[in-house]
């Protein structure tokens, strides 16, 4: 009996790794299937924006949680000089064009508290999608 225990504890922990792990993976597959169903219109909206310096655009996405946890931000950003996606944090210049979020978002990229968490993901094509969670 204590080997049919031990190997259906074992059974269960795999299966709820395996969902943890396909829930993680259906949260950034939609976002991807967003940006895909969405990618003409924010091209156009790029195109229709001022020409010369490196163009910088945000689109808030989502904004949920802050009542009860954590509070999690998500914004599409266009960075022409992909600034946003390098490792470094962004360049005062960078920051010169920043609107208010954008500046926000620098400010967390510097900060880099414990318990908030910033994740720049590249979407292709100078498309970025930034999520924030602030504790």
């Amino acid at each position: 009996m204590g080997r049919w225990r031990r190997n259906s504890v074992f059974l269960v922990l795999v299966a709820l790794i395996i969902v943890v792990a396909v829930s993680m993976y259906r949260g950034r597959h939609a976002d991807a299937v967003r940006f895909a169903q969405n990618r003409a219109h924010y091209e156009a909206l790029v195109a229709q924006s001022p020409a010369g310096q490196p163009r910088l655009l945000r689109w808030t996405w989502s904004e949920t949680g802050a009542a009860i946890g954590a509070q999690i931000l998500k914004d599409l950003v266009y960075d022409e000089s992909g600034e946003i996606g390098r490792p470094a944090l962004p360049t005062a210049v960078w920051r010169a064009r920043a609107d208010g979020r954008l500046r926000a978002i620098a400010a967390a990229m510097d900060a880099r508290r414990e318990d908030d968490r910033i994740e720049i993901q590249p979407m292709g094509g100078h498309f970025y999608l930034v999520t924030e969670t602030i504790q």
